[in-house]
């Protein structure tokens, strides 16, 4: 599987769960890959992918998947956060949670990182 390919179906999986894109401002339009605009509403998503090959006898490779939930509400960052376990959950791609954590930016900005396992078939 490409990078590109991962992507796609990333934000497909993201884009595509109605009780994810309901909390954002401007609903699936507001899932980006790696950056968003300066003029993106309150509420978004980031995601990026990282390629990544576990040393073992069968030298498994995988995605890793870091999408960061963004708001200026810390309890809107665990709804987005909470919605993006739910539409990975629902996708017919394998993903396995590897962790988050929340974060306040200089700006002032909350969002909260999180990572996901993508296994390649």
């Amino acid at each position: 599987m490409s990078f590109l390919k991962s992507s796609k179906i990333v934000y497909e999986d993201l884009s595509g769960f109605a009780g994810l894109t309901d909390l954002l401002s401007n609903n699936e339009s507001s899932v980006y890959p790696l950056v968003a605009p300066m003029q993106e509403g309150e509420n978004f998503i980031t995601y990026h992918i990282r390629f990544v090959v576990v040393e073992s006898k069968n030298n498994l490779k995988g995605f890793e998947v870091v999408i960061r939930s963004f708001s200026a509400n810390y309890d809107d960052c665990c709804a987005i956060a909470d919605s993006v376990v739910e539409a990975l959950k629902e996708s017919k791609t394998s993903y396995s949670q590897a962790g988050g954590e929340s974060v306040q930016t200089d700006e002032g900005w909350l969002f909260i990182e999180q990572k996901f396992g993508l296994k390649i078939n």
